[in-house]
């Protein structure tokens, strides 16, 4: 079910987590924010010094919304690595990840291990 990658031990925790402020990145609308946000910055990640494109992080972007509009949580969607569609159909598997900038929306009393190496 779950599979660590680089790790010899691992655990998975399971919590409820609760925020006020999201910045949901699955809703078409705070996406395109994000995507704003990010193209009025990324004139400082042209190029490295071997002429590569560089990569603008989303931790940037997210810290850059962050100043301006203090979030609890962010979530978002990203293709699992290493995995195609389904066959013959177009379906392509996603997991949805959050990410919590403000501690106290784990509600720590529910923290419980679902999973372990």
């Amino acid at each position: 079910m779950y599979k660590a990658r680089r790790y010899s031990s691992w655990k998975v925790l399971q919590a409820v987590i609760e925020g006020t402020v999201i910045i949901d990145l699955i809703n078409l609308d705070t996406f395109e924010e994000f995507e704003r946000q990010a193209k009025k910055i990324q004139h400082r990640y042209k190029k490295t010094k071997r002429g590569r494109p560089r990569e603008l992080l989303n931790a940037v972007v997210l810290n850059m919304m962050y100043k301006t509009k203090p979030y609890d949580i962010v979530r978002g969607v990203f293709p699992v690595p290493r995995k195609s569609a389904v066959n013959r159909t177009n379906i392509q598997p996603y997991e949805i990840q959050l990410s919590v900038r403000n501690r106290e929306c784990i509600n720590t009393d529910t923290i419980k291990e679902v999973a372990s190496s």
